[in-house]
């Protein structure tokens, strides 16, 4: 079966109208920066005018979190938002954890040193803390998104902790998720006991 066109495409009308403004607000917007996002809902072809924009499918894997990413960061090339970028050799060289002390509902800040071989990716500063027990405690809300760059860099982030945790040692574990068709980790670190809840 081969794809649609979009039919309003080689129509004249309000829908051209509107498109060529679109694309001349755009124009007007920082290089770099997302503007116009549009979403795939079918097999019909994107028109030309809008190929070189970044665009979601939404039968792609992982389509909302693209688009998310791609609200987020205010990428705007296609292959931002797809698998074009594949991740490259990753490590994180050291963590920060400040303060090493903290009562549960506080926030602690961490400083990632992270060496990337490859070439620039879109990635997620992950973080979590284990109990004595093995019970996991993590804030998804607090984690990271960004673009790893190439070479060796520091990255901050906070966690926020639960107020539900109870006092005691924490072992920490971080780790460097790249958000491409699936999300897989490139790097990860067991810190080992690094927090103390009080």
């Amino acid at each position: 079966m081969h794809p649609r066109t979009w039919p309003s495409a080689g129509k004249t009308g309000f829908v051209q109208k509107e498109l060529r403004l679109a694309l001349r607000a755009a124009l007007e917007r920082p290089a770099g920066k997302a503007f116009i996002i549009p979403l795939g809902l079918d097999d019909t072809i994107v028109p030309e005018a809008l190929q070189r924009w970044h665009w979601v499918d939404l039968h792609a894997a992982n389509w909302l979190g693209k688009l998310r990413f791609a609200i987020d960061t205010g990428k705007k090339s296609h292959r931002d938002l797809t698998a074009g970028a594949e991740p490259g050799d990753a490590g994180i060289l050291g963590l920060d954890l400040v303060p090493e002390a903290a009562a549960a509902g506080d926030s602690v800040v961490l400083d990632y040193v992270v060496r990337n071989d490859g070439a620039p990716v879109p990635v997620q500063l992950g973080a979590s803390l284990f109990g004595r027990t093995g019970h996991e405690y993590f804030d998804p809300r607090s984690d990271r998104k960004l673009w790893l760059r190439t070479g060796t860099t520091a990255y901050r982030r906070s966690l926020r902790l639960p107020s539900d945790m109870p006092a005691g040692r924490y072992r920490l574990v971080v780790a460097v998720w790249w958000l491409g068709n699936e999300k897989r980790s490139i790097a990860s670190a067991d810190c080992g006991e690094r927090l103390r809840i009080t």
